[in-house]
């Protein structure tokens, strides 16, 4: 049976519905969302999919609408719910429902494991909280709309949906979207054309633009009292969470509502307290406890709550596991034997969480570090090793920028780096990121001339090991692995990379991927040959450095011709004789006096000059179509640096 268009689906406006009360203009997002609801139980991973499609439509739709926001390049869900802008609107509790929606869309493409149909049911839920805030936000102020699960069928006449035709699902929307990309990018080549389009659009969607900022504004001044399902939605973000690190229900690593005697905030009564989630290793000793807050409410309510558990823990095993708090959107990862908490977008592997109990007997300090000389030899070299082991033990940070002149030794200097903080057990899987293939190409090569013992794996190659201890990438790969899924675990959990390195850090780098480094919960080392003068103030804020403070380490050009280890440019201007003394006909041959009677020789008069100037040459060399053929070229052909936004020199 066809899922996309059943006999039900086109009833489906006919029978009561959770969804019923969207206006007539969003008609799609509502069939959308009914489609969702009619299959929420009978075939709970196209009612997922379908709840995903919603979300990123009705997200797509408030873009549009909303003068405060401007559509990302990539229009994927997880772009427009992580979007800057709109993380300034939506309210914590919508954008825990489209977190929720996202992730279990995942989970229907990506994992062989079934979806509950309580679980889909939940989804359909939440789907239904996020198109009620949208509504009420911007067309109805005063809507009233509980959701209703005795409305989700429980039978009919609906096949369920399998795993590889919901990937083919989506498939062609993603192909879909990438069809559109490429047709706008096609538009803006002919510029007077798309913005005349532009124009025409605005002026359409200007009058509703401001009928959706009044009511908005009018929201804005009203509360909103809806139940979005706090415990019940906080719950299954956590639960799909720690689905994606291989923490499964159930199973005996995972302990939900943990007793626990001797907890100091309860001393004055019982002494016990319950633990909402606590993970084990094989050999049942704990590697984390995690502590769940309200949504509403700030998740660093729950740390000391936490630490208590986790002292309680310690004293039961006699292992500190690693914290964990969150109110089910925000998540935070404290490791109190080395760092202060942070902010980490999911939970570690029970591998991950071994080794950073592990390392807390294991890591070596790097003070004083033994720098492969074989590797660098420059002075300047071993002083940058110096100062960013330096800022890592001694200031203990976690980020470093480089400011490097080119030609300085970047990439072997990163690679002497490398070793010494694999060697004392800081880092035990590294990411090299760079902009272009033919830097990942170059980079891989000196990682295996320099650490032939540390196997290099080039992740374009959909074959590589991702466990490899070296991995290499360009940023567009590393953004599309980050939401890939095997077995229904993600591929790469925030805590697989212990070190990222960025090639030529700056800020249209962040603009575009800042969603990697944000995601990865890991050393960062960034390299720039931009003078540290130029360093955007962004850049540093990245590197939670500024431009007073300068980066961690700094060696400009100009230091690098003092000391003999680059040499000054020069420029050179080339000429040709053509372009010197011009033509003279009668030196020609007799093909290129054809050429110059085709060019030369008046229209009007047939008089043929015997010699033309270099300033008439010029000009018939380098007019206006020939110049504009040349930056076409130059433009679409050239070798980008910075991200795709410069051209190389």
């Amino acid at each position: 049976m066809n899922n996309d268009n059943t006999q039900s689906d086109k009833q489906n406006n006919q029978r009561q519905s959770n969804f019923s009360f969207i206006d007539d203009e969003l008609k799609q997002i509502r069939e959308f969302a009914q489609k969702a609801e009619l299959r929420g139980r009978l075939d709970s991973r196209y009612a997922c999919f379908q709840a995903r499609l919603t979300a990123e439509t009705a997200l797509k739709w408030i873009f549009k609408v909303n003068s405060e926001l401007s559509l990302p390049y990539n229009t994927m869900l997880s772009s427009l719910i992580n979007d800057t802008g709109f993380q300034k609107i939506a309210p914590i509790q919508v954008k825990r429902s489209l977190t929720i929606i996202q992730k279990y869309g995942n989970l229907a493409a990506h994992s062989e494991h079934a979806i509950s149909a309580q679980d889909s049911v939940l989804v359909v839920k939440q789907l239904h909280s996020v198109l009620f805030w949208l509504h009420r936000t911007y067309f109805d102020v005063d809507l009233q709309s509980e959701f209703n699960d005795k409305l989700v069928p429980d039978a009919g006449d609906i096949a369920r949906t399998s795993r590889n035709k919901i990937l083919e699902l989506e498939q062609k929307h993603e192909d879909e979207e990438k069809k559109l990309r490429e047709a706008l990018e096609a538009e803006k080549a002919d510029k007077e054309a798309y913005q005349a389009k532009l124009a025409a659009q605005e002026a359409e969607i200007a009058q509703l633009k401001a009928q959706i900022a009044t009511k908005k504004a009018e929201a804005e001044t009203v509360p909103d009292t809806h139940d979005y399902s706090e415990a019940e939605t906080r719950k299954l973000l956590i639960d799909v969470l720690l689905r994606e690190a291989g923490w499964h229900k159930g199973s005996p690593n995972l302990k939900e509502e943990y007793e626990l005697d001797g907890v100091d905030r309860n001393r004055n009564y019982t002494g016990t307290g319950f633990a909402d989630y606590v993970l084990f290793d094989d050999n049942g000793l704990p590697l984390a406890v995690i502590e769940a807050k309200k949504t509403s409410k700030d998740a660093q309510l729950g740390k000391y709550q936490a630490l208590d558990y986790a002292n309680a823990l310690t004293k039961k095993f006699n292992q500190r596991p690693l914290i964990f708090y969150t109110n089910g959107y925000e998540i935070f990862i404290w490791d109190d034997h080395f760092y202060p908490e942070r902010k980490i977008q999911g939970f570690y592997k029970k591998d991950e969480l071994q080794l950073a109990i592990e390392r807390r007997k294991s890591r070596k300090s790097i003070l004083n570090p033994t720098i492969n000389r074989k590797t660098v030899e420059r002075p300047y070299q071993h002083l940058a090793i110096r100062a960013v082991t330096e800022h890592f033990e001694t200031k203990n940070q976690r980020r470093a920028l480089l400011v490097m002149a080119t030609g300085s030794g970047k990439t072997r200097l990163t690679i002497a780096l490398v070793e010494v903080l694999q060697k004392a057990n800081w880092a035990k899987r590294v990411l090299f990121l760079c902009d272009r293939d033919s830097l990942v190409k170059q980079a891989k090569g000196a990682f295996t001339k320099f650490l032939p013992n540390c196997p290099a794996a080039d992740l374009r190659d959909a074959k590589s090991d991702n466990l490899s201890r070296v991995c290499l990438s360009t940023y567009h790969t590393m953004m599309n692995l980050i939401n890939e899924f095997k077995d229904g675990e993600r591929l790469f959990s925030p805590g697989h990379f212990d070190l990222l390195i960025i090639d030529e850090a700056h800020r249209s780098i962040y603009q575009k991927f800042g969603a990697i480094f944000d995601y990865f919960d890991s050393y960062l080392v960034g390299l720039t040959a931009t003078p540290r003068d130029e360093v955007d103030k962004n850049t540093y804020q990245m590197f939670n450095l500024t431009r007073e403070t300068g980066p961690v380490f700094g060696y400009d050009l100009a230091e690098a011709i003092e000391q003999g280890y680059l040499l000054n440019y020069y420029k050179a201007a080339v000429s040709t004789k053509l372009s010197r003394e011009g033509l003279t006909y009668s030196q020609l041959s007799d093909e290129d006096k054809e050429e110059y009677d085709k060019h030369f020789v008046d229209e009007v008069t047939g008089e043929r000059p015997e010699k033309v100037g270099k300033e008439a040459i010029n000009k018939w060399l380098f007019n206006t179509p020939t110049v504009d053929n040349f930056l076409k070229d130059l433009m679409e052909k050239g070798i980008k640096i910075d991200g795709g936004d410069k051209l190389g020199k």
